[in-house]
């Protein structure tokens, strides 16, 4: 079984996930709507439709990982080829997070989805280290 795949019956993760308001980049997960997808000004030639932000929130634990799960699956059925994804902003990190986080990755090399760190708190950081997943995450340690 894919390491994405909802282990409660869904097909991919988040398909039978239950969750309310908005997600990661302003994912309706009520509605399933999504805003037009943001262009991501950069040098690299890939164009907005191609390219997708994803912000982590303060949180991402057990609590809040079924959201975030939502809007990674929804990233992949976008067809986007790059994914910069920003944890910047954790606070809050717990085993489920950063192997939701690992999956993700996983993920994303097995569809050839390219991921880019634009940056990662330090507790983003430490969490993933004491986990040993640092090195799948591409997570090194801050110097």
């Amino acid at each position: 079984m894919n390491e994405l795949e909802n282990r409660g019956g869904g097909d991919r993760l988040g398909e039978s996930a239950a969750g309310t308001g908005l997600g990661v980049n302003g994912i309706t997960r009520e509605s399933g709507e999504r805003p037009p997808t943001p262009s991501i000004p950069d040098d690299t030639g890939v164009s907005g439709s191609e390219m997708q932000a994803l912000e982590l929130e303060s949180s991402v634990t057990i609590s809040n990982v079924a959201p975030l799960q939502q809007s990674m699956q929804a990233l992949f059925e976008a067809s986007v080829t790059l994914v910069a994804l920003d944890g910047r902003e954790v606070e809050q990190v717990d085993g489920a997070g950063v192997q939701l986080l690992a999956a993700f990755l996983k993920e994303a090399t097995e569809r050839r989805v390219g991921v880019q760190w634009t940056g990662a708190s330090d507790r983003l950081r430490s969490a993933a280290i004491q986990l040993g997943l640092n090195a799948e995450l591409g997570l090194a340690p801050k110097l």
